[in-house]
């Protein structure tokens, strides 16, 4: 009988220690739960959201004038998109293109009276009549770039690290558009 409770015991031991290793197993689980939330789905500040659009873009930072800004964007573990908006005078917004290095080299495509920056039409197809098109968010209707006299347009390529964009610009409004991804 002395030798049952023994063997007893033994499996007591290991029965305790399973658990105690599953719960280390579990509450690990748990913790990187809660970092993976924290650092991809925790909504950031507005001002993060502009950092995050400028750097995805490789942008320089905004103009000292700026003002209306908005930010706002999506992200997860596999791809980021972020869009941002603001107004500034033409010669700091001339400087922001300048100084900004995702910028450099890339000739930007010009908007006119009969190049414009258009919405697509509400059933979604795009008329072959020489117009650039996008598509309005409804989550961010502050983010319309539509361009009907004077603006340009800037792709910014995509880099090493899978970042890429581009940057809308109405000359008219001095208003400048900015939306920039990883994937």
């Amino acid at each position: 009988m002395a030798i049952a409770q023994h063997r007893g015991h033994k499996h007591s031991i290991w029965l305790r220690r399973l658990i105690a290793a599953g719960a280390v197993v579990f509450g690990g689980f748990v913790v990187l739960t809660a970092v993976v939330l924290a650092v991809f789905y925790w909504p950031l500040s507005e001002r993060a959201m502009v950092s995050r659009a400028l750097d995805l873009g490789r942008l320089a930072a905004l103009p000292p004038s700026a003002s209306g800004v908005h930010a706002d964007g999506t992200s997860n573990l596999f791809s980021m998109t972020y869009l941002l908006r603001f107004d500034a005078p033409a010669d700091e917004i001339a400087a922001f293109v300048a100084q900004s290095p995702g910028l450099r080299g890339v000739a930007p495509e010009q908007f006119t009276a009969g190049h414009m920056m258009l919405q697509r039409p509400a059933g979604g197809g795009v008329p072959a009549d020489g117009h650039r098109r996008f598509r309005l968010d409804p989550r961010y209707p502050w983010f319309d770039p539509t361009v009907r006299l004077r603006g340009r347009r800037y792709e910014i390529p995509q880099d090493a690290n899978a970042r890429w964009g581009e940057v809308i610009i109405d000359d008219e409004r001095n208003t400048v558009f900015v939306q920039t991804h990883r994937s």
